[in-house]
């Protein structure tokens, strides 16, 4: 399983909606000089009761599914696998420097306050 680098551009646009991911992946250490960091379920499931919303890219590159999220063996310990908060996010909006990451950190946004969308 992966994650990315803190300096990546995706953790740029996460932290630019207000995101945080201090507490699990902070010091997740770069793969083969890139922006993806490699990080084990074992990692992952450590810290499953601080994990209020799981966010994983779609596209191309990362062929995600909500459903094989859920259903990952060990995932249901995850707080945000329990109370569905699973989003998936256009690859193409956060982690090209275009300037559709600020479409990516206005999706993010939504995501993390809805509340402040509503209307």
């Amino acid at each position: 399983m992966k994650t990315f680098s803190p300096s990546s551009i995706a953790m740029f646009v996460l932290k630019s909606a207000g995101g945080i991911n201090v507490n699990v992946a902070a010091y997740a250490v770069t793969a083969r000089r890139s922006n993806i960091a490699d990080y084990g379920k074992e990692r992952i499931l450590s810290h499953a009761e601080i994990i209020y919303l799981y966010l994983a890219q779609k596209g191309p590159m990362n062929q995600a599914d909500i459903n094989l999220i859920i259903k990952e063996p060990g995932f249901g310990a995850i707080k945000a696998i329990q109370e569905k908060k699973v989003y998936l996010i256009n690859e193409k909006i956060v982690s090209r420097p275009t300037l559709r990451l600020l479409d990516g950190i206005r999706a993010i946004r939504k995501i993390l306050y809805p509340e402040l969308y509503k209307n």
